[in-house]
């Protein structure tokens, strides 16, 4: 730890959040000290992100007090809290689609960067320059559009803005909170991230708060975990010596099962490379990314769940997008020996063929809805609707109801604003919209990605019953072990192309380095 003048830079005395009566955060006091990396664990809905909002001055707390360097202070909005060198990396990514890197970087502080209202156009780009660089970003970057860049881009450019506040504000000592901030990049990108962490913890004296639902990474970074729970903090632990599985019982209560991945759950997929094809089930063909690239053909039987793995960039993300009607192309998918003809997510649905996208916030949820609509949505034109086009609210209500029983889904109740739930809360109502139609193709981009890893469990319980119906499932992440550890069968993708076929029986799962060997 870099030793400084103040030996805290942050102290949070009692503070606590009610909404509508309700507690969500009680009573939680901290210190964060300089050149500090602080781990923030909890399942969703124990209060990560509503500390972390009234931190970066969202909203204020219900009660308690918050000292910035010794001096008592409030945080009305998130530019009093850079002002307070405080700054926040979102799980979500928050960016002007239509412009360019360079406005994003420092948008909203463009009278720092001129006079008289003229900005200062060369020493904006300069701070862009010295950010990216950092990041490991071409310099070239800072002049496109930012609706151009893939989320995995769109991800280091949230951490690129705010080394470029600091660096234009010339914070000696920031405080950082860091909301799931890997989860959409890919291994190389993660560790440039976590190097740029480390290099600030040690070099600026930053303490930063690392939240993550990825236990590995937390063990990894941290010196130190903070454990939230129901709203509470319940422990306080030094990361040295702890495991994942110690993590796992702190945040849930329960010892990490040994069948995490239910791979008692596995069918016994009889396909291998070279095999006679299969029969039923999802059959592609024709399938090119690109003008260009090669074809792309597998087959997935019912109750497989088959994996894509791949760098960004690969491919593995557009196979899911074009299979599910969202990109145009001219495959052939069949489903049980039947030409499937399809040319929208609609009609694909009707198909029998449901998506889970990678960017949640973009292309999953209706934030400005109730649960119940974000639920129904999918099947509100062939379940939910009479002949004559009026909704069957009942029966609407009933099922929603039951899908956040069934899934798991925390929530007042489905009157509520998905808005207003966790972001793994969140994703579990998506996979809910979707499962529940019992669909014939399944494909998952990314599902657990900012999931805690208690409610990664009832993830992984739905895919398996999903597969158990006879879905074929199509499972695509970064997430290496969790691709093995579900996945009957892998396909590694590179250049646009399958380049690999592996097996993953349960008794004989590979190891990542050797799915990782094929990706580069």
């Amino acid at each position: 730890m870099t030793n400084h003048p103040h030996s805290e830079l942050i102290v949070l005395e009692d503070i606590g959040k009610e909404f509508g009566g309700l507690s969500v955060l009680a009573d939680v006091s901290l210190t964060l000290v300089p050149g500090e990396i602080v781990g923030l664990v909890g399942e969703n809905g124990a209060g990560k992100s509503t500390l972390l909002n009234i931190l970066s001055g969202v909203f204020p707390p219900s009660h308690g007090r918050i000292r910035v360097g010794g001096r008592l202070v409030d945080i009305p909005n998130y530019r009093a809290a850079n002002e307070l060198g405080l700054f926040r990396v979102y799980q979500d990514v928050a960016l002007v689609e239509s412009r360019t890197v360079e406005e994003n970087l420092l948008l909203g502080w463009e009278r720092r960067l001129g006079r008289l209202g003229v900005i200062d156009q060369r020493r904006r780009r300069e701070y862009s320059v010295r950010a990216l660089a950092r990041l490991g970003l071409p310099e070239s970057l800072s002049g496109r559009l930012v609706s151009d860049l893939s989320i995995s881009v769109k991800q280091t450019l949230s951490f690129a803005k705010v080394l470029a506040t600091i660096d234009l504000l010339e914070v000696e000592h920031p405080v950082i909170f860091l909301d799931e901030p890997t989860t959409s990049l890919d291994k190389h990108g993660e560790a440039t991230f976590l190097r740029v962490v480390r290099e600030l913890a040690e070099t600026q004296s930053a303490s930063i708060v690392f939240v993550s639902h990825l236990l590995e990474e937390i063990l990894d970074i941290t010196s130190r975990v903070l454990v939230l729970k129901d709203g509470r903090l319940v422990a306080e632990e030094q990361t040295s010596g702890l495991t994942e599985d110690d993590l796992h019982r702190l945040m849930v209560g329960r010892v990490r099962s040994d069948r995490y991945y239910r791979e008692d759950l596995q069918s016994a997929y009889p396909g291998t490379p070279g095999a006679e094809p299969v029969r039923s089930g999802a059959t592609v063909s024709g399938l090119r990314i690109d003008p260009g690239a090669p074809e792309v053909e597998f087959s997935v039987a019912p109750g497989e769940v088959l994996g894509l793995a791949g760098l960004e960039g690969s491919g593995k993300n557009e196979i899911g997008s074009i299979l599910a009607g969202v990109v145009k192309s001219r495959h052939r998918l069949s489903l049980d020996e039947k030409t499937v003809r399809y040319d929208s997510v609609r009609t694909a649905v009707e198909s029998g063929i449901v998506y889970l996208p990678q960017d949640r916030a973009s292309a999953g949820v209706f934030p400005e809805k109730d649960l119940e609509f974000n639920l129904i949505i999918g099947s509100v034109h062939d379940r939910y609707s009479r002949p004559s086009g009026i909704l069957r609210g009942r029966l609407a209500k009933q099922s929603s109801r039951r899908l956040l029983g069934d899934f798991g889904v925390r929530a007042v109740g489905i009157e509520q604003p998905i808005s207003e739930l966790s972001g793994g809360n969140q994703q579990k109502v998506l996979i809910a919209r979707w499962l529940h139609r019992e669909p014939r193709l399944v494909i998952l981009d990314s599902p657990t990605q900012g999931v805690d890893t208690g409610s990664r469990e009832s993830i992984y319980e739905a895919v398996r019953a999903a597969a158990g119906r006879g879905a074929a499932v199509i499972l695509i992440s970064d997430d290496l072990s969790e691709l093995i550890g579900l996945s009957d069968r892998l396909l590694v993708i590179k250049n646009r192309g399958v380049v690999a076929d592996i097996r993953t029986p349960p008794q004989a799962k590979p190891q990542e380095d050797e799915v990782v060997a094929h990706m580069f």
